[in-house]
């Protein structure tokens, strides 16, 4: 009998090998780590987009708040504006990071003539919580959170105010002769993966005050 040279004519098993598998396995967590990177990095966008929209929208609102009631200083149906010296007319503590208004009919009763306690407002900054707040008659609400700033520049006609003493204030004689406030707020991001800073500005006619100064005799 011739022998003949057998071969194993049994089908091997389908799969990959062990090289196969480590490349593929390479690729996949390239892949997966740049989609989310790529993720990662459209969510940190989108949340800042967020975060900054909030920022300049709540702090817009109560800018063009602030701006309606300074516009009304000085309001006084009975008409006593001071001739000289200080302030008056509705405008006191004019300085940088503060200021003071009060006008008749602030607190929505009828004009009587006369200014009540609950018919003065103030604007003020607090550098410590970063806040600015609106106070009236002792009470305190609170009217832009996250503020890196609040300031006030004060104009008689196109001039600005001279400033002087500590904290930095309009003098007596330039008060009585503001008829113009540029307001300038300063806000950061909140929730934001990166802080950026806002700034938002306006400027005010005091009307009451430049109506005084017309009919002033």
């Amino acid at each position: 009998m011739s022998m003949r040279n057998s071969r194993d004519t049994r089908p091997r098993a389908a799969g990959f090998t062990l090289v196969e598998l480590l490349v593929t396995v390479a690729i996949s967590f390239v892949l997966g780590s740049a989609g989310f990177l790529f993720f990662s990095a459209q969510l940190h966008s989108l949340t800042d987009q967020s975060a900054g929209l909030d920022a300049i929208e709540g702090s817009r609102a109560a800018l063009d708040f602030m701006a309606n009631e300074i516009r009304m200083a000085g309001a006084n149906a009975a008409g006593t504006w001071p001739k000289t010296g200080t302030c008056g007319a509705g405008l006191s503590s004019a300085q940088t990071s503060r200021l003071t208004i009060a006008w008749d009919g602030a607190n929505g009763r009828p004009i009587d003539g006369t200014i009540d306690a609950d018919e003065s407002i103030t604007y003020r900054y607090d550098s410590a919580g970063k806040r600015i707040w609106r106070t009236v008659n002792g009470v305190e609400t609170l009217l832009i959170g996250n503020a890196t700033g609040l300031t006030f520049q004060y104009f008689k006609d196109a001039t600005a105010a001279a400033m002087s003493g500590s904290p930095s204030q309009v003098t007596s004689a330039d008060c009585n002769g503001v008829t113009n406030i540029q307001i300038t707020v300063r806000v950061q991001t909140a929730r934001a993966t990166t802080v950026t800073n806002v700034n938002l500005e306006t400027h005010v006619a005091l009307r009451n005050r430049v109506l005084a100064k017309l009919i002033k005799p």
